[in-house]
């Protein structure tokens, strides 16, 4: 009997042991398959150290710190905090409480250009600017406090690392032909094959006919369908159809000085940063608005130079106090909500718009493998490491710091780069692991999604919306990307609380009372209904604006110049971005439901 109990009891035990093996290779599993990307780096950073090294090797970079001396031979880290003396701000500055600011100094936001040459969207953002020049901020803004950037960072800023001569960075080695051609391509390596395969099998599963697009409808503008959403709305809405055809034709041929037009708002400053030499003509919007000695922009993808290019545009933004917000856009970018949205919504957010958040389980689109280890400092490390599209939001703070560190942006500078099998992106790490190297991961919304981005094509660009592809519908579509749902209509009946109009209306659209019914039942049943219970925890929400979400993007990319009269089709239209000076009216008349 004896015998036979202990018998019992140890297969008792062996199945609890089977057991907890079983769910600890379980638990294993699920871990490895959330963590495949991250394994595939370190296999790949492992694989190519050694032809890392080599290609690193012949530019005689000096090290970032030899030993445990301070002292560098072509570059030093000062001992004392010199950024912290040179950027000291008084703490007298720092405003206990919140005050409302006098009339004409609410704050703004700053739209920042980075581009090699002209801007073909241009005719969109002149409705845009045209359309914020006819607001008149009524609701009493905060005056926001200024902030002691120093005090804010509990260690200060991290000691300031000297420059080299500009001819010893890798970037202009590169951008110069000054280091030998490079035998690897881009579909070398193993996580662009990876990609590339699987893109592969996407397009064998649904394979379709190109959708072309015929010469009468390229040429004439009218042909296109206004609404995505169903035909008979063209029908009703007829006047706007017919006012979309004149003013987009207005537009397209507009030849006002567009400095006037940028000139009479007040919520929206400009900055442009073009390659060296480019000049916009006289009547562009975007002339005298360039930002002084621009970078070198020529082969500039994947290098460093980019973020120098970033720190221009910065530099001439916070020169404006009152640019509390700080966005970046590219040629290809378009706003995708009328201006009274755009300014309220940047202006309630508390964060910046970048992802300098760290999730466990989602370590795979960090791409570690990119991290170098001669990057690594006192207060730089691999944890630190951070991925975010480069079209971002930033508070003025958060640009403050990316323009008065001079730690981590040298360490980028000569060790993020891309040449060869040696790939790092500054432009999706630099800003993100900047901040979280201060300890700011929280002060951003974990997403990065202000300008929404189709990376669906599975390469090293993200996709180009084709002409035929282009309509308010896509618009809509855009606009609603996040989880939870968001809530546009909302936006717009409400963002128009803020602000006063100019009586003065350029356009007038007979609009049939069907038509405007059926587009608003449309809109509401695809988008979420107004949420009554938002806390009202700034001035704009007091003022009574519904806010969107984070994860609604506020702009898109990429509009190409071969389809500007689509896209002025989509955002003109009432039911896509509502640019067309007559969808103030109505979205005016939705404010006081």
């Amino acid at each position: 009997m004896r015998r036979a109990g202990r018998t019992s009891v140890t297969w008792s035990t062996a199945r609890y042991l089977l057991l907890a093996g079983v769910a600890l290779l379980t638990f294993s599993w699920l871990y490895a398959f959330h963590n495949d990307e991250a394994a595939l780096s370190a296999r790949m950073e492992l694989l190519h150290m050694e032809q890392e090294n080599q290609a690193v090797a012949h530019l005689n970079l000096p090290p970032l710190i030899s030993g445990k001396s301070a002292s560098l031979s072509g570059g030093h880290i000062t001992q004392e905090r010199t950024m912290d003396e040179q950027y000291d701000l008084d703490a007298s500055s720092v405003t206990a409480q919140l005050e409302f600011a006098p009339p004409g100094e609410h704050p703004k936001v700053a739209l920042m250009f980075l581009v090699k040459g002209s801007i073909p969207t241009e005719p969109i953002w002149r409705q845009f600017l045209e359309n914020a020049g006819k607001l008149t901020l009524k609701a009493k803004s905060f005056k926001l406090p200024s902030v002691n950037l120093k005090k804010k960072l509990k260690n200060g800023f991290h000691p300031s690392i000297s420059g080299l001569e500009e001819s010893r960075y890798p970037g202009y080695k590169i951008q110069h032909g000054m280091v030998p051609p490079s035998k690897y391509r881009s579909t070398d390596y193993p996580h662009v094959k990876r990609r590339l395969l699987e893109f592969e099998n996407i397009q064998e599963m649904a394979e379709e006919e190109p959708i072309t697009r015929s010469d009468s409808q390229a040429a004439n503008l009218t042909s296109l369908p206004l609404d995505g959403w169903r035909n008979a709305s063209n029908a009703g809405c007829k006047g706007e159809q017919d006012a979309l055809q004149r003013r987009a034709t207005f537009l397209l041929n507009d030849e006002r000085y567009g400095h006037d037009i940028y000139q009479q708002q007040d919520f929206f400053s400009v900055y442009v940063h073009a390659s060296p030499g480019f000049s916009f003509p006289p009547t562009s919007l975007f002339s005298g608005l360039e930002v002084k000695d621009p970078a070198n922009l020529t082969n500039a993808f994947a290098l460093h130079t980019l973020i120098m290019a970033e720190m221009k545009l910065l530099e001439a933004a916070l020169k404006e106090e009152r640019n509390q917000k700080f966005v970046l856009l590219s040629e290809s970018c378009i706003p995708i909500h009328p201006p009274e949205v755009v300014y309220a919504q940047a202006i309630h957010e508390s964060k910046s718009r970048i992802n300098a958040c760290l999730d466990m389980f989602d370590y795979g689109r960090l791409e570690l493998w990119r991290w170098k280890v001669k990057m690594e400092t006192q207060f730089l490390k691999k944890g630190h490491w951070r991925k975010s599209q480069q079209w971002y939001i930033l508070n003025r703070d958060h640009a403050e710091l990316a323009l008065k560190d001079n730690h981590i942006k040298e360490v980028f500078k000569r060790y993020c780069w891309s040449y060869g099998k040696h790939i790092c992106v500054s432009d999706e790490h630099y800003f993100p692991t900047l901040l979280a190297s201060y300890g700011l991961d929280d002060e951003t919304d974990c997403l990065g999604e202000g300008t929404w981005t189709n990376w669906t094509a599975f390469g090293w660009h993200p996709k180009t919306f084709e002409p035929e592809e282009i309509s308010p519908t896509l618009l809509r579509i855009t606009m609603n990307r996040g989880w939870p749902p968001c809530d546009p209509l909302s936006a717009r009946r409400t963002a128009l609380r803020l602000f006063d109009v100019d009586d003065a209306v350029e356009e007038n659209v007979n609009c049939s009372k069907k038509c405007m019914d059926e587009r608003l039942e449309v809109m509401t049943k695809e988008w979420a209904s107004e949420q009554a219970d938002a806390m009202p925890d700034d001035w704009t929400m007091k003022g009574g604006y519904v806010p969107l979400g984070y994860e609604c993007p506020i702009f898109a990319r990429k509009f190409p110049a071969d389809a500007i009269p689509e896209t002025l089709n989509a955002t003109l239209s009432c039911s896509g971005a509502a640019l067309g000076p007559w969808c103030l009216r109505w979205h005016q008349s939705l404010s006081d439901q």
